[in-house]
């Protein structure tokens, strides 16, 4: 039932997902776009999980001998990433419609797999799916995830904008426990107004524990807009002229902090790059 009402949401918003986003949200993927180029994916088989309407699968297929699967619950993720595959003819890359916790593939084929952009925070069993990624995974194979960290400013932010003062004080206490899994609702706004998604929050912690469990040896770990939010998003994206400043100045620091193993923790995301031991 959960994958269907996610699978609904994205069909319906999915001519909108490549519509340009405001300052601070391009430059959360451009963190991310960094961190794939980090890597060489030259003769690598890989899988883009929650791919959306394909990055960075299509990104990724320019590399010499590379493979690429990218599945996704959305038909409408998919249809509109197929189209961008045969405008640049990446003969290299297949999209299919299929969910992380069903991944309709043969075990131990993939050297890299990818879930970037919150993907896995739509995922109420997120112990099976790590278990699935595993075992889609060659031994030593790389597996680089972001998920949204529910203990950021952002989302403190959030909570004092849309919540009551009970939920508020609920929510907060929450905050400061470790290894907990906690479902909130948040605004997805489209030019047809204020749609709402399911997301399941967890810490740091809690994504390292279960990794570790799942046969993953965790590589690295970093943060991304760790200190960026520290002003309240609406105040922050009023004006793209002091969105600019605010960003040039602290990026200066954001750089340094957030790959601090402390630090990292207070990342409106965290990507964290594992290897397959099996």
């Amino acid at each position: 039932m959960e994958e269907k009402i996610v699978a609904k949401f994205y069909d319906e918003v999915s001519t909108l997902y490549d519509a340009p986003d405001d300052l601070l949200d391009d430059h959360m993927y451009k963190e991310y776009e960094r961190e794939i180029k980090s890597f060489n994916f030259t003769n690598k088989f890989v899988l883009d999980i929650g791919t959306g309407t394909g990055w960075p699968a299509l990104e990724i297929s320019r590399y010499k001998g590379t493979r690429i699967v990218g599945i996704d619950v959305s038909s409408g993720m998919i249809r509109i990433a197929r189209i961008k595959k045969r405008r640049i003819n990446a003969k290299n890359v297949d999209f299919i419609i299929a969910s992380a916790e069903n991944i309709p593939l043969r075990s131990d084929i993939f050297d890299t797999v990818i879930c970037l952009g919150g993907v896995l925070n739509h995922i109420l069993h997120f112990n099976k799916v790590i278990h699935s990624i595993n075992q889609v995974m060659v031994k030593g194979g790389i597996f680089i995830l972001e998920f949204d960290n529910w203990k950021s400013f952002e989302t403190l932010w959030r909570i004092c904008g849309f919540y009551g003062i009970k939920e508020q004080k609920n929510t907060i206490i929450e905050l400061l426990r470790n290894g907990r899994v906690k479902k909130l609702h948040f605004p997805y706004i489209d030019t047809e107004g204020l749609k709402w998604i399911t997301n399941y929050y967890f810490d740091r912690i809690f994504v390292e524990k279960i990794l570790h469990k799942n046969g993953f040896k965790i590589v690295k770990v970093r943060g991304v807009h760790v200190l960026i939010p520290i002003l309240p998003p609406p105040i922050i994206r009023k004006t793209g002229k002091l969105l600019s400043l605010y960003l040039k100045i602290i990026n200066r620091f954001e750089e340094k902090f957030s790959r601090h193993p402390s630090f990292a923790n207070l990342g409106v995301s965290i990507i964290v790059v594992a290897k397959a031991i099996k």
